[in-house]
């Protein structure tokens, strides 16, 4: 193609050539920016949303939790006596003292099981010796709040004072933000599985998160005098069909390394109702752990803080540490929605759930274990041949080695 000038003294198609070729690579850089920003601002949309304000706001892309499950807790008897000072008084951070071992950071919440109800009546320690009973003073509260988030009621020491100071534990408990859970009387079916805020991570990057809750219900029953009646451990299945369910056990002969068929029989009951693991206790000792249908038995975690140190077995302990990790998704953020509901009246958070057509979100579960040892009823974690054991007795490697096969 030839361009004609009407100037007939000079013909400038050179410069002509240079200008159209400078047009046209302008036109390319414009159209390849505009493209770009579409690009960018799709990609964007997944990311971000915006606030009622107008401010941008990360989405979480998942959500984590990790828990530790520890096991007996008692400040009462010889624990409160290594707690006196020479002047008479009590140092009430003292059973406490050798909990940072474990690097509380690391965890979203603690739980453990309180063996002894809570109240100023100071039962005298003979007595207590005599009567096998406990009492904890309330004044040990704060600093055992400091690490524990819940504390499971499920056992036989926890009514040792009677129903209404088993209240007044409850009262106390909350009142420094400690979550009680279950009951020592399996029968009270109220107490049984009762919805508790979980803490969680929400990740929106790979190291920025916010602290949310979640709805997860805690199921505990107490079974060391007698064996679960019809409809009690069946409770569970409303709750599995809905939220994940983490439930405990007080069962077992005590000093006995290896759980016996009723434990076994109790435990197998409980994971065919629809719980994701089960941790039990009460034997003293740490015992053996199973995988029963892929998911994770621990028949007796031991004394965390106890007053018993007569042999090796009283001063160990296996604390589980539990892992949870979900995709984001629209159902899991309703779920999250609903856990404020939840805190205020966790008896009706299932019935809420159920209301509001909220589905199950799938969640997995990773576990592992960190033995603990108490030296002059001061709790820390163990040494190399605590930890190595711990997980001998439990059977930890091969156990979780033999589900990777499968």
């Amino acid at each position: 193609m030839l361009l004609f000038i009407k100037d007939n003294s000079k013909i400038l198609l050179p410069s002509l050539y240079l200008l159209l070729g400078g047009l046209m690579t302008l036109i390319a850089f414009l159209i390849h920016d505009i493209f770009l920003a579409d690009e960018v601002s799709q990609e964007t949309t997944h990311q971000v949303v915006v606030n009622q304000v107008g401010a941008e706001v990360l989405q979480p892309s998942k959500i984590t939790g990790r828990y530790l499950m520890t096991g007996t807790v008692v400040w009462d008897r010889n624990v409160e006596r290594a707690s006196r000072q020479t002047d008479g008084s009590l140092d009430y951070e003292y059973p406490f003292r050798g909990l940072d071992t474990y690097q509380p950071h690391n965890y979203d919440a603690w739980v453990a099981d309180l063996e002894c109800p809570i109240h100023s009546d100071d039962l005298a320690y003979e007595l207590g010796h005599t009567l096998l009973e406990f009492n904890c003073l309330p004044e040990f509260l704060p600093y055992a709040q400091k690490y524990f988030q819940f504390f499971n009621l499920a056992n036989n020491h926890s009514d040792n004072s009677g129903s209404a100071k088993l209240e007044a534990t409850r009262r106390l408990l909350k009142a420094v933000n400690i979550q009680p859970f279950g009951d020592p009387d399996p029968g009270q079916n109220q107490h049984a599985c009762q919805v508790v805020s979980l803490p969680i991570k929400l990740w929106q990057t790979e190291d920025q998160f916010e602290e949310a809750k979640m709805p997860v219900a805690f199921c505990a029953w107490h079974y060391f005098y007698r064996l679960p009646l019809a409809g009690e451990i069946e409770i569970l299945k409303q709750y599995a069909e809905l939220m994940p369910v983490f439930a405990f056990l007080h069962m077992g002969a005590e000093y006995s390394a290896t759980a016996d068929g009723v434990q076994t029989a109790i435990a197998h009951q409980v994971i065919d109702a629809g719980a994701d693991f089960v941790i039990a206790n009460n034997p003293h000792w740490v015992q053996n752990a199973e995988l029963y249908k892929e998911k994770l038995i621990v028949y007796s975690t031991g004394n965390f803080i106890f007053d018993q140190a007569f042999n090796e077995e009283v001063k160990r302990s296996a604390n589980i540490i539990v892992e949870i990790e979900a995709d984001w998704n629209q159902n899991l953020a309703d779920w999250i929605d609903l856990a404020s509901d939840c805190s205020g009246s966790p008896n009706k958070c299932l019935e809420l759930a159920q209301s509001k057509k909220l589905q199950k979100s799938p969640i997995k579960m990773n576990f592992d274990v960190i033995a603990g040892y108490l030296t002059n009823h001061q709790q820390a974690v163990g040494n190399a041949s605590i930890q190595t054991a711990v997980k001998k007795r439990l059977d930890w490697d091969a156990l979780f080695k033999q589900n990777e096969n499968h």
